[in-house]
């Protein structure tokens, strides 16, 4: 996935997928399981691995989904769905559907905060919503999206809570909410431009949490912020300000970050950390975790995301959940957490699932479904039920107004 691993080569694939992302969740991937992905294959075998195009019924190349809101990109052009009360869906929405924003085309990365939304157009980064903590990045009009100055050449955009980080030039910039040194720059400041995280180039995937962050480079896993719950894996529950290396995780080839925990994958393993108050970890009911560790009976997973306390992964290509279900994220019926993973009916053809702060979307033999809270219309069904079950999603709703 990432050219880090000696005698590895990375081929480029394009695939019609979803990102994992989310943002309760707030996390997201550089190139993992978007428009571009990429796989491992030995140097030693001259392979050309060309994988057909997996399309779905909305023709979504990614989703993004934050707390309560979701954006999307279809042929290139900009969709939101769900809670505008900051702008951040840079539309004015009239009815709980996904829809177009106008003026927002060539877009080929997205990423969704808490209250925010950034976008990658012709290399030039763009944001919307909430920018109380300058995680815009910007001046002007935040219920539009705007060009962020000095920020050209971006090449993936990750939001967290009410902070960003983006991978420019080689290099990892932070901005926004910075309480718990997340940013990894200037101490516990916040930050209302775009800054280089220093020691921080090479950097092949990064995944926002709540108020912490994870990053692969240089095939070590590393993170920063805050660590109450453990959620760093390194130094006990000491907030850190700089981001450090998490001390035998090397060689991780995924990352997904909920509000205070995260998960990974190594060596075909699904590892956990973190907050567990609603055993969202798979591992040790429902004690928090400082340290990574294997999750036993989840071998082979190949996507993993995560939500607000909730988290899917998908293994063999059926979808499996865990963690809080108040409202019924966890597509298991009924809403009661599950401290274990446990296969969700029906979900048995998964290319894809992405989590929202209490919600979740999966794309399922080619058809894209949610579930869980859908009090603002995030779940883009047309109305403001929840839902406990995954539901099929109408793409004849699409609003392209």
């Amino acid at each position: 996935m990432k050219k880090s691993l000696p005698k590895i080569t990375i081929i480029m694939l394009l695939l019609n997928s979803a990102i994992v992302s989310a943002e309760g969740t707030y996390i997201s991937k550089i190139d993992n399981h978007a428009i571009v992905n990429s796989v491992l294959v030995n140097d030693e075998v001259d392979t050309e691995l060309v994988l057909p195009e997996n399309t779905n019924n909305f023709g979504f190349s990614k989703i993004e989904c934050g707390h309560s809101h979701c954006y999307a990109i279809k042929d290139g052009q900009l969709y939101s769905v769900g809670y505008n009360g900051y702008g951040q869906l840079g539309r004015v929405a009239t009815t709980p559907l996904w829809g177009v924003v106008s003026g927002m085309n060539g877009v080929t990365d997205i990423s969704s905060g808490y209250y925010h939304g950034y976008a990658v157009k012709g290399g030039q980064l763009y944001s919307v919503g909430r920018t109380s903590e300058g995680q815009l990045g910007r001046s002007g009009s935040t219920v539009t999206w705007g060009i962020v100055e000095g920020m050209s050449g971006v090449t993936t955009i990750v939001a967290g809570a009410y902070n960003g980080y983006a991978v420019k030039d080689n290099q990892l910039y932070s901005v926004g909410y910075n309480a718990f040194g997340q940013l990894g720059r200037n101490g516990q400041t916040n930050q209302f431009t775009w800054g280089v995280v220093e020691g921080m180039n090479n950097v092949t995937n990064i995944a926002a949490g709540e108020f912490h962050g994870y990053a692969i480079k240089d095939n070590q896993l590393y993170s920063v912020g805050l660590n109450d719950s453990g959620q760093l894996g390194r130094t006990g529950i000491t907030s850190q300000s700089s981001f450090g290396i998490v001390s035998g995780m090397d060689g991780v080839i995924d990352i997904a970050a909920g509000n205070r925990y995260g998960y990974a994958i190594k060596d075909n393993q699904l590892y956990s950390v973190g907050n567990n108050a609603y055993g969202q970890l798979g591992r040790l009911g429902k004690v928090n975790q400082s340290t990574w560790d294997i999750v036993g009976g989840m071998a082979g997973v190949s996507i993993i995301a995560a939500g607000g306390e909730h988290g899917y992964a998908v293994k063999g290509r059926e979808l499996y959940s865990i963690g809080y279900n108040d409202n019924g994220q966890l597509g298991r019926e009924g809403t009661v957490s599950q401290s274990t993973w446990g296969v969700v009916s029906g979900m048995s053809g998964v290319t894809n699932v992405i989590g929202g702060g209490y919600h979740g979307y999966v794309i399922n033999e080619e058809k894209i479904y949610s579930v869980g809270n859908n009090a603002h219309g995030q779940l883009g069904i047309g109305d403001l039920v929840s839902r406990n079950i995954f539901t099929l999603l109408d793409p004849s709703t699409l609003v392209v107004e």
